[in-house]
């Protein structure tokens, strides 16, 4: 296989606005996180999609993704300033994040026939998730 059609199913990055406490829109770029991320995210997902109230250890999972996404994203940034930019925009971030690292899952049409079945018996969480 080719070096071009192989870095067709790479994650390029997602953008995404914030808007400031001053009315301004500011463009983000986050890049997808690595491989060692990935028994996290894998967790993380798992545990949104549930439907369930989150647990502390869960958030503080999301914390650590969302951290590791904005420093990969922005490799400039002192500590503090990601640490404040991440508590200050958990939510719109931590959103972003899901989107950008889905290990695949909608790329495999057997992974997401199995979701919908799970979904139709309500094994799972409804699509809000997606």
């Amino acid at each position: 296989m080719d070096e071009i059609t192989l870095k067709k199913h790479l994650g390029i990055g997602e953008k995404f606005s914030l808007i400031a406490n001053d009315g301004t829109e500011t463009e983000f770029t986050f890049l997808p996180l690595t491989t060692e991320y990935i028994p996290d995210v894998y967790k993380y997902t798992i545990s949104v999609v549930s439907g369930k109230p989150l647990t502390t250890e869960e958030i503080l999972i999301g914390v650590k993704l969302a951290e590791a996404t904005v420093k990969i994203s922005y490799p400039d940034w002192k500590d503090e300033i990601v640490k404040s930019f991440v508590a200050n925009n958990f939510i719109a971030i931590i959103d972003v994040v899901r989107q950008l690292n889905q290990l695949g899952i909608k790329k495999s049409k057997k992974i997401m026939e199995f979701i919908d079945e799970k979904r139709k018996v309500g094994a799972i969480a409804t699509k809000r998730d997606e």
